[in-house]
């Protein structure tokens, strides 16, 4: 296998009003992983909460983190778009503020990318879970399929981006709320090889699924956005 990098990804992490709860245990997930290999951009999102500002606050500078601030509230596209100005490495991922790493996933990540220099894309199972993050449901996917992915989204969490193909195409797209992640992946994979999109089966993604994310509140937008 090939040296990968190190850094090897930057999580890009679009914040607003986010309880400090849940970004503790998205920074300690990512923190528990192999040393030395992530980094984490937060794009805050025009926050009104003192708590969510204050926590931002207190971990801009540390040495694997990166806080950027957005004036007004401009939509999730918007904030993971100025959070991926900020990445300098050579891969890039999506991890949404209120979830959370396995443990062992970038360390995964980092060997399957190194047997595969040809990849432009990875991508890898995930946990469903509860408000507290404790494993209700698996989400263990096929093998890459295009005419599969174009009638629904089945990859989702977590997808791994080339940083240079993802700033070429213009990063995420606004107008597609709650499901801007599909469109970007149908963009994204427009024109790559099948066989340079590799699937990881591990359960690295941590999705936790409560009465106030945006797929539960607003089910009925993300699935017309979907379908637009």
């Amino acid at each position: 296998p090939a040296a990968v990098p190190r850094p090897l990804l930057t999580f890009l992490v679009p914040t607003w009003n986010t309880q400090p709860r849940y970004l503790d245990a998205l920074l300690a997930s990512v923190r528990g992983q192999a040393p030395g290999l992530a980094r984490l951009v937060f794009s805050d999102d025009g926050s009104t909460s003192g708590a969510t500002l204050a926590w931002l606050d207190d971990r801009a500078g540390e040495a694997d983190v990166v806080v950027v601030r957005g004036e007004a509230n401009g939509g999730i596209a918007a904030a993971t778009n100025a959070a991926l100005a900020h990445a300098a490495t050579p891969w890039v991922t999506m991890l949404d503020h209120d979830d959370a790493l396995a443990p062992g996933a970038v360390e995964m990540i980092a060997a399957t990318l190194a047997g595969r220099p040809d990849a432009a894309f990875l991508y890898t199972d995930e946990v469903v879970a509860d408000a507290e993050l404790a494993p209700k449901d698996y989400l263990l996917k096929p093998a890459y399929d295009p005419v599969l992915l174009s009638g629904v989204n089945y990859i989702n969490h977590l997808s791994v981006y080339r940083t240079d193909r993802l700033r070429a195409i213009g990063g995420l797209r606004d107008g597609f709320q709650g499901s801007q992640d599909y469109d970007l992946l149908l963009r994204y994979l427009d024109g790559v090889p099948p066989t340079a999109v590799v699937h990881l089966p591990y359960p690295a993604y941590l999705w936790r699924r409560h009465e106030s994310s945006f797929s539960t509140e607003h089910e009925e937008v993300a699935v017309n956005n979907a379908r637009k």
